[in-house]
């Protein structure tokens, strides 16, 4: 390496050649407007547009989300959100960003030149620059980083990443290029995360410019700070290293995390290698995305781009081993530059959000100009001319028409489709565009493309409905909103969308609508208002007499209930009481009576008997809707059947419900009379019961039970049951008890009892 860097006029004239055909070049990019993500990064992000303090930067995401939400991406660039927020409050309009980002793209080409003219061992740089400087500045992959506004993140990590790296660029690094190689490396990697990756680059090129494999301690010093200090900020600070686990990754963005074997997976990213490999080298058929099935995944060896694979794998072996053999420094530094940036975007090592991106070729893209640069040191500019001047005018041609492309929604979408034809999300994301644009019919088919490319993306449902409800085909729209209510982005919206039109169709009185959103608000896990909403159906169904429909609804309202995990507590407040268990059984216990399904009431008041004596109300209802149902089996031989009960279990059921209901203390509005009304009914139950089954433990609890009452009346039922006790069980003190009873029983008791 030369002892100084200074430039001669050749190169420093190749620069300024570089420069002013590098902004020629995207002359068309300072016309566009904010294109795909800028909406979301910059017109959307209220770290940029907002009022918040500068401190915001350090605690939200690249796109304005609290780092600490699980829906950030943890993507920290604050230098770049920094520069979005230095546009809008002094140069808002579309035209100052482009104009910024075209700026720094040169500043990016100039600092490759001179890296070129620092790296190389002639004396005149000219030709080696030049070709490095337009290499870089005019490739055609990099329009997505330029053009599109929020690709501001690559161009600044690059002009910090090769600020360090020609920092540390000497034998023995002082003290001071130290200090600065590392905040120049921090700048980086709050600019993109990929900027740590330049401490790779440093070391290799330490290896192969000098020809030694341990590197000077303040080198490695240097470089360790930096990979602690960025693993501290990572696992830490912002607590995730990739998004490997993330509700972030989904299927349309990258397939090859959802492919079906583990073949697949493998073949399908070794092929996106090849891929962005041809995007390197020969850069057309350029995309602003490569959803799903946009690059169909290879799953197997009998698909013919394995040779793809095969003939990429070979190609760049034989190349990097015969740098390696010829010990070629220059080269293998350029190796390092286009390997080392690279590998967070390859998805071997690392799981990131998309498949492909260009955008992620900004920085290696340094290593293709490098290597070039250097390969093409010994022509003369007079032979090489020709060919660069080709070259440019194509590249150039290439890359005018595709920031053309960059210059609207509408370009730029139309543009991925001729690329993609077969990507749902292309699709989908122009007929939104022509949704907004109220072409309904056009953007209703995009849509549906959307959807049928992919059945299992819940976001085009989302639009979908949308366009049946503007249609009015309301039934049409609540089957497409019910079906993206799951979705982690869209699902709110979705579920609003169904809710209001529901409510709508529930105000009109239609049970199937309230049912249908009790079935909605239980699979999206709002189980508390599920079960208002099937209780809801349920009476509306058993106000128009359908029974089964209203014993349907009342049994999932009941499963709603259950779902919740709470105890069955007494209730605060009437919205509480409506929707409790205790009163839903009631209704449904009400419902199977209508159907003459008496067994499966009498199976649902027993266990709102049981469960709900805390509460008076439900309590006092449940205890009516059995002693019905065992009144109607005493005069009914068939409901006695249905009830599938012996007359014994009857009267013996009955008097256990009522002696309850008059001992229950909850039931305070219960006088004492009707209380005593309870246990003289619950008597004459055990009285004949008694002259059923002739047990004596029968008559003795009906003598305990009418005893209970206050105060203490010796009228017919007592005497009468005392009078069985003294005669049928040989109780005298029965017998002797009841001598005070008038009428018959006293006399019989008088005549017994001698």
């Amino acid at each position: 390496m030369p002892a100084g860097t200074m430039l001669s006029t050749s190169e420093t004239c190749s620069i300024v050649v570089v420069v002013v055909l590098t902004s020629f070049a995207y002359r068309g990019a300072l016309e566009g407007g904010f294109v795909f993500d800028d909406h979301l990064a910059i017109e959307r992000n209220s770290d940029v547009t907002g009022d918040g303090t500068w401190a915001n930067l350090l605690r939200n995401d690249f796109w304005g989300k609290p780092l600490a939400l699980v829906d950030s991406n943890k993507s920290f660039r604050p230098l770049v959100v920094a520069s979005f927020k230095l546009n809008h409050m002094y140069a808002p309009s579309p035209f100052c960003y482009h104009c910024v980002n075209v700026a720094l793209h040169c500043v990016v080409t100039v600092l490759v030149c001179v890296t070129m003219k620092m790296l190389s061992s002639e004396r005149d740089c000219t030709a080696s620059m030049l070709v490095a400087g337009m290499v870089f500045g005019v490739h055609p992959v990099h329009a997505e980083a330029v053009t599109g506004i929020v690709g501001r993140a690559e161009i600044i990590c690059a002009v910090f990443a090769i600020l360090g790296f020609a920092t540390l660029l000497v034998r023995q690094p002082s003290l001071l290029r130290c200090l600065a190689y590392l905040v120049l490396c921090a700048m980086a990697v709050l600019s993109k995360e990929t900027g740590i990756t330049v401490v790779l680059v440093t070391l290799a090129s330490d290896a192969f410019m000098y020809k030694r494999l341990v590197p000077p301690a303040r080198k490695v010093v240097s470089c360790a700070l930096v990979v602690v200090g960025y693993w501290f900020l990572r696992t830490r600070l912002l607590g995730q290293v990739d998004l490997a686990g993330s509700m972030l990754l989904r299927k349309t963005e990258n397939p090859i995390l959802f492919a079906p074997t583990v073949l697949s997976k493998v073949l399908s990213t070794m092929y996106i290698q090849v891929v962005y490999l041809r995007l390197l080298v020969w850069p057309t058929d350029l995309c602003c995305e490569y959803p799903f099935d946009c690059i169909p995944l290879v799953n197997d060896f009998a698909d013919t781009r394995c040779y793809y694979i095969f003939g990429a794998a070979c190609g760049v072996l034989l190349v990097l081993g015969a740098l390696l053999h010829q010990r070629a420094g220059v080269d293998l530094v350029a190796i390092s530059w286009l390997v080392f940036p690279y590998l967070p975007a390859s998805g071997i090592f690392l799981t990131i959000g998309t498949m492909l991106a260009e955008r992620l070729l900004y920085l290696p893209s340094v290593g293709l100009a490098l290597l070039l640069g250097n390969a093409l040191k010994g022509f003369r500019l007079s032979v090489l001319g020709g060919s660069l001047a080709v070259l440019s005018a194509v590249w150039i041609d290439v890359l005018h028409a595709r920031n053309l492309e960059w210059h609207s929604d509408e370009t730029l979408f139309a543009s991925a489709l001729r690329v993609c034809p077969n990507a749902a999300k292309h699709h989908q994301q122009y007929g939104l565009l022509l949704l907004n644009e109220l072409d309904v019919e056009q953007a209703s088919e995009h849509l549906m493309k959307a959807h049928t490319l992919d059945p299992t993306w819940c976001e085009p449902p989302l639009y979908l409905g949308k366009v049946a409800a503007h249609n009015k085909n309301y039934e049409e729209a609540l089957q497409w909103w019910r079906q993206c209510v799951y979705c982690p982005y869209l699902g709110d919206q979705c579920f609003s969308f169904y809710y209001e039109l529901q409510k709508t169709l529930i105000e009109n009185g239609n049970a199937t609508a309230e049912f249908e959103l009790g079935t909605v608000l239980g699979e999206v896990g709002n189980w508390r208002s599920a079960v208002s909403a099937y209780r809801q159906a349920g009476l509306r169904r058993f106000n128009n007499e359908d029974w089964e429909g209203a014993v349907e609804a009342f049994e999932a309202a009941v499963h709603a209930w259950e779902q919740m995990n709470v105890p069955l507590a007494p209730t605060k407040g009437e919205d509480e009481e409506m929707n409790h268990p205790c009163n839903i059984w009631y209704w449904q216990g009400t419902a199977y009576t209508k159907l003459t399904m008496q067994y499966s009431a009498l199976r649902i008041f027993r266990r709102m008997f049981a469960s709900c004596q805390a509460m008076p109300k439900a309590a006092m209802a449940a205890a009516d809707g059995l002693g019905a149902l065992y009144q109607a089996a005493a005069q009914s031989d068939v409901v006695k059947g249905r009830l599938r009960m012996t007359d014994v279990q009857i009267y013996e059921a009955h008097a256990d419900v009522l002696i309850t209901v008059a001992a229950n203390k909850n039931i305070i509005g219960l006088t004492k009379e009707a209380r005593d009304t309870y246990r003289t009914t619950a008597g004459q139950m055990l009285l004949k019961l008694s002259e059923v089954s002739r047990k004596c433990a029968n008559i003795a609890k009906a003598v305990g039970v009418l005893e209970q009452r206050v105060p203490r009346v010796n009228d017919e039922v007592l005497c009468t049951a005392l009078l069985r006790q003294g005669t049928q069980c040989g109780v005298p003190e029965a017998l002797r008890r009841c001598t005070v009873c008038g009428g018959k029983v006293g006399k019989q008791c008088k005549k017994r009892s001698k």
